[in-house]
Protein backbone atom coordinates (compact mmCIF):
# COMPACT_ATOMS: atom_id res chain seq x y z
CA UNK A 1 0.00 0.00 0.00
CA UNK A 2 2.01 3.21 -1.17
CA UNK A 3 1.12 6.23 0.67
CA UNK A 4 0.70 8.62 -1.98
CA UNK A 5 -1.39 6.49 -4.23
CA UNK A 6 -3.38 3.36 -3.24
CA UNK A 7 -2.29 0.61 -4.93
CA UNK A 8 -3.58 -3.57 -4.43
CA UNK A 9 -1.83 -6.15 -5.49
CA UNK A 10 -2.72 -9.83 -5.18
CA UNK A 11 -0.88 -12.60 -6.60
CA UNK A 12 -2.40 -16.20 -8.12
CA UNK A 13 -3.44 -17.90 -4.44
CA UNK A 14 -4.43 -21.28 -5.70
CA UNK A 15 -1.30 -22.84 -7.55
CA UNK A 16 0.28 -26.23 -7.87
CA UNK A 17 3.43 -26.42 -6.34
CA UNK A 18 5.53 -29.66 -8.07
CA UNK A 19 8.40 -31.07 -5.44
CA UNK A 20 11.32 -31.18 -7.99
CA UNK A 21 13.86 -34.03 -7.50
CA UNK A 22 17.42 -33.85 -5.80
CA UNK A 23 19.52 -36.15 -5.18
CA UNK A 24 21.26 -36.49 -1.82
CA UNK A 25 25.23 -37.81 -1.78
CA UNK A 26 24.63 -39.55 1.18
CA UNK A 27 21.76 -42.09 0.07
CA UNK A 28 24.66 -43.66 -1.94
CA UNK A 29 25.93 -45.18 1.62
CA UNK A 30 22.91 -45.81 3.02
CA UNK A 31 21.62 -50.01 3.01
CA UNK A 32 19.64 -51.12 0.39
CA UNK A 33 20.41 -48.18 -1.90
CA UNK A 34 22.56 -49.89 -4.54
CA UNK A 35 19.90 -52.79 -4.96
CA UNK A 36 16.71 -50.30 -5.46
CA UNK A 37 18.48 -48.69 -8.05
CA UNK A 38 19.61 -51.84 -10.00
CA UNK A 39 16.07 -53.38 -9.44
CA UNK A 40 14.26 -50.41 -10.81
CA UNK A 41 16.41 -50.37 -13.81
CA UNK A 42 16.42 -52.76 -14.97
CA UNK A 43 12.55 -53.72 -14.91
CA UNK A 44 11.17 -54.07 -18.89
CA UNK A 45 10.30 -50.96 -21.20
CA UNK A 46 7.75 -51.47 -23.98
CA UNK A 47 9.91 -49.04 -26.28
CA UNK A 48 12.77 -49.39 -28.85
CA UNK A 49 13.71 -45.91 -28.92
CA UNK A 50 16.92 -45.29 -27.00
CA UNK A 51 16.17 -41.76 -25.97
CA UNK A 52 12.66 -42.74 -24.34
CA UNK A 53 13.99 -46.11 -23.18
CA UNK A 54 16.55 -43.79 -21.01
CA UNK A 55 13.50 -41.84 -20.32
CA UNK A 56 11.26 -44.20 -18.46
CA UNK A 57 13.97 -45.64 -16.72
CA UNK A 58 15.07 -42.28 -15.54
CA UNK A 59 11.49 -41.35 -14.30
CA UNK A 60 11.10 -44.76 -12.39
CA UNK A 61 14.18 -44.36 -10.59
CA UNK A 62 13.42 -41.12 -9.35
CA UNK A 63 9.77 -41.80 -8.55
CA UNK A 64 10.92 -44.88 -6.89
CA UNK A 65 13.70 -43.24 -4.72
CA UNK A 66 11.57 -40.72 -3.85
CA UNK A 67 9.23 -43.38 -2.14
CA UNK A 68 12.00 -45.03 -0.67
CA UNK A 69 13.38 -41.85 0.66
CA UNK A 70 10.10 -41.45 2.35
CA UNK A 71 9.86 -44.37 3.68
CA UNK A 72 13.51 -45.30 4.89
CA UNK A 73 14.49 -41.51 5.54
CA UNK A 74 11.57 -39.36 5.79
CA UNK A 75 11.97 -35.67 7.06
CA UNK A 76 15.40 -35.39 8.58
CA UNK A 77 14.67 -31.54 9.08
CA UNK A 78 11.51 -32.34 11.23
CA UNK A 79 13.15 -35.17 12.73
CA UNK A 80 15.82 -33.07 13.88
CA UNK A 81 13.28 -30.12 15.35
CA UNK A 82 11.58 -33.01 17.10
CA UNK A 83 14.66 -34.64 18.66
CA UNK A 84 15.95 -31.15 20.03
CA UNK A 85 12.65 -30.19 21.43
CA UNK A 86 12.27 -33.87 23.58
CA UNK A 87 16.40 -33.33 24.32
CA UNK A 88 15.43 -29.81 25.32
CA UNK A 89 12.21 -31.25 27.62
CA UNK A 90 14.42 -33.27 29.28
CA UNK A 91 17.27 -31.01 30.05
CA UNK A 92 14.34 -28.88 31.53
CA UNK A 93 12.78 -31.54 33.59
CA UNK A 94 16.59 -32.60 35.08
CA UNK A 95 16.96 -29.49 36.70
CA UNK A 96 14.15 -30.17 39.45
CA UNK A 97 14.15 -33.83 39.39
CA UNK A 98 16.68 -37.02 38.62
CA UNK A 99 15.32 -38.65 35.47
CA UNK A 100 14.73 -42.36 35.64
CA UNK A 101 16.56 -45.20 34.09
CA UNK A 102 14.75 -45.13 30.99
CA UNK A 103 14.70 -41.61 30.38
CA UNK A 104 18.24 -41.41 30.49
CA UNK A 105 18.07 -44.25 27.75
CA UNK A 106 15.99 -42.03 26.37
CA UNK A 107 18.35 -39.09 26.30
CA UNK A 108 21.72 -40.83 25.38
CA UNK A 109 19.42 -42.17 21.93
CA UNK A 110 18.43 -38.92 21.28
CA UNK A 111 21.67 -37.49 21.72
CA UNK A 112 23.05 -39.74 18.93
CA UNK A 113 19.85 -39.95 16.76
CA UNK A 114 20.60 -35.82 16.77
CA UNK A 115 24.45 -36.60 15.61
CA UNK A 116 23.11 -38.46 12.75
CA UNK A 117 20.53 -36.56 11.65
CA UNK A 118 22.90 -33.21 11.80
CA UNK A 119 25.63 -34.80 9.80
CA UNK A 120 22.96 -35.68 7.47
CA UNK A 121 22.27 -31.81 7.07
CA UNK A 122 25.43 -30.95 7.17
CA UNK A 123 25.88 -32.87 3.92
CA UNK A 124 22.69 -31.43 2.52
CA UNK A 125 23.88 -27.76 3.02
CA UNK A 126 27.23 -28.46 1.60
CA UNK A 127 26.06 -30.21 -1.44
CA UNK A 128 23.53 -27.32 -1.63
CA UNK A 129 26.04 -24.43 -1.74
CA UNK A 130 28.25 -23.68 -5.14
CA UNK A 131 30.67 -21.47 -3.69
CA UNK A 132 32.08 -21.27 -0.08
CA UNK A 133 34.17 -19.60 1.64
CA UNK A 134 32.93 -16.27 -0.33
CA UNK A 135 34.39 -13.77 1.91
CA UNK A 136 37.90 -14.63 1.63
CA UNK A 137 37.32 -14.41 -2.60
CA UNK A 138 36.23 -10.42 -1.94
CA UNK A 139 40.19 -10.17 -0.47
CA UNK A 140 41.69 -12.65 -3.09
CA UNK A 141 40.10 -12.91 -6.61
CA UNK A 142 42.64 -15.79 -7.71
CA UNK A 143 40.71 -17.56 -4.84
CA UNK A 144 37.22 -16.59 -5.66
CA UNK A 145 37.34 -17.43 -9.45
CA UNK A 146 39.38 -21.24 -8.30
CA UNK A 147 36.29 -21.40 -6.35
CA UNK A 148 34.44 -20.23 -9.50
CA UNK A 149 35.41 -22.15 -11.77
CA UNK A 150 35.67 -25.25 -9.45
CA UNK A 151 32.83 -27.01 -10.95
CA UNK A 152 33.85 -26.94 -14.35
CA UNK A 153 36.95 -28.54 -13.09
CA UNK A 154 35.39 -31.47 -11.26
CA UNK A 155 32.95 -32.25 -14.57
CA UNK A 156 35.71 -33.19 -16.45
CA UNK A 157 36.52 -36.40 -16.91
CA UNK A 158 40.16 -37.22 -17.23
CA UNK A 159 40.39 -40.94 -17.85
CA UNK A 160 37.65 -43.86 -18.09
CA UNK A 161 38.53 -47.54 -16.76
CA UNK A 162 37.23 -50.18 -18.99
CA UNK A 163 38.11 -53.93 -19.24
CA UNK A 164 40.45 -53.27 -22.71
CA UNK A 165 42.40 -50.91 -20.26
CA UNK A 166 42.26 -47.19 -19.65
CA UNK A 167 41.11 -44.27 -22.00
CA UNK A 168 42.25 -41.15 -22.05
CA UNK A 169 42.02 -39.37 -25.58
CA UNK A 170 38.79 -37.55 -26.17
CA UNK A 171 38.25 -39.76 -29.19
CA UNK A 172 38.64 -43.23 -26.70
CA UNK A 173 36.12 -41.82 -24.03
CA UNK A 174 33.54 -40.67 -26.49
CA UNK A 175 33.80 -44.16 -27.97
CA UNK A 176 33.15 -46.23 -24.70
CA UNK A 177 30.43 -44.02 -23.52
CA UNK A 178 28.57 -44.33 -26.79
CA UNK A 179 29.28 -48.20 -26.72
CA UNK A 180 28.16 -48.59 -23.12
CA UNK A 181 25.05 -46.39 -23.45
CA UNK A 182 24.03 -48.63 -26.77
CA UNK A 183 24.60 -51.53 -24.74
CA UNK A 184 22.37 -50.46 -21.87
CA UNK A 185 19.72 -48.72 -23.91
CA UNK A 186 19.25 -51.10 -26.86
CA UNK A 187 19.39 -50.47 -30.36
CA UNK A 188 16.06 -49.27 -32.85
CA UNK A 189 14.49 -52.48 -34.27
CA UNK A 190 12.96 -52.13 -38.04
CA UNK A 191 9.73 -51.94 -38.24
CA UNK A 192 7.89 -54.79 -40.45
CA UNK A 193 4.96 -51.68 -41.64
CA UNK A 194 4.91 -48.38 -41.67
CA UNK A 195 2.26 -45.20 -42.83
CA UNK A 196 1.29 -44.92 -46.71
CA UNK A 197 1.97 -41.20 -46.44
CA UNK A 198 1.12 -41.15 -50.34
CA UNK A 199 -2.58 -42.24 -49.54
CA UNK A 200 -2.70 -40.02 -46.17
CA UNK A 201 -2.00 -36.55 -48.82
CA UNK A 202 1.37 -36.07 -48.04
CA UNK A 203 3.69 -35.31 -51.03
CA UNK A 204 7.23 -36.15 -49.73
CA UNK A 205 9.74 -33.04 -50.56
CA UNK A 206 13.49 -33.38 -51.21
CA UNK A 207 15.55 -31.40 -48.60
CA UNK A 208 19.00 -32.33 -49.70
CA UNK A 209 19.30 -28.36 -50.61
CA UNK A 210 19.14 -27.51 -46.91
CA UNK A 211 22.54 -29.13 -46.20
CA UNK A 212 24.22 -27.38 -48.92
CA UNK A 213 26.36 -24.22 -47.72
CA UNK A 214 25.35 -20.57 -48.20
CA UNK A 215 26.46 -18.65 -51.04
CA UNK A 216 28.07 -15.32 -51.25
CA UNK A 217 24.57 -14.12 -53.22
CA UNK A 218 22.69 -15.46 -50.66
CA UNK A 219 24.17 -13.71 -47.99
CA UNK A 220 24.20 -10.57 -49.95
CA UNK A 221 20.62 -10.71 -50.24
CA UNK A 222 20.18 -11.60 -46.80
CA UNK A 223 22.31 -8.30 -45.55
CA UNK A 224 20.72 -5.49 -48.10
CA UNK A 225 17.17 -7.16 -46.85
CA UNK A 226 17.69 -6.54 -43.50
CA UNK A 227 15.87 -3.37 -41.32
CA UNK A 228 18.24 -0.47 -41.55
CA UNK A 229 17.83 -0.34 -37.36
CA UNK A 230 20.17 -3.51 -37.35
CA UNK A 231 23.48 -1.86 -37.91
CA UNK A 232 25.39 -3.90 -35.61
CA UNK A 233 23.85 -7.12 -37.32
CA UNK A 234 24.04 -5.81 -40.39
CA UNK A 235 27.82 -5.03 -39.84
CA UNK A 236 28.87 -7.94 -38.25
CA UNK A 237 27.34 -10.22 -41.74
CA UNK A 238 29.18 -7.65 -43.88
CA UNK A 239 32.43 -8.90 -41.88
CA UNK A 240 31.88 -12.26 -42.56
CA UNK A 241 30.91 -11.96 -46.35
CA UNK A 242 33.89 -9.80 -46.77
CA UNK A 243 36.10 -12.87 -44.78
CA UNK A 244 34.82 -14.93 -47.05
CA UNK A 245 35.48 -13.17 -50.33
CA UNK A 246 39.04 -12.70 -49.02
CA UNK A 247 39.28 -16.25 -48.52
CA UNK A 248 38.16 -17.50 -51.70
CA UNK A 249 40.43 -15.22 -53.64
Amino acid sequence: MSDHTPLLLQGQLDHNHTASFRFENYWTKMDGFQDLVHDIWNRPVATALPIKRLHIKMARVAKGIKRWKKEKVGDTRMQLAIVKEVLLQLEAAQEHRLLTAMELHLCRRLKARSTGLAAIEKSRIRQRSRLTYIRCGDANTKFFHSRANARRRKNYIHCLHTDGGIAVAHQEKEKVIRDYFKNHIGSAVLRASTLNWQSLGYNQHDLSDLELPFSQEEIKNTIYSMPSDKSTRTGWLHGCLLQSMLGNH
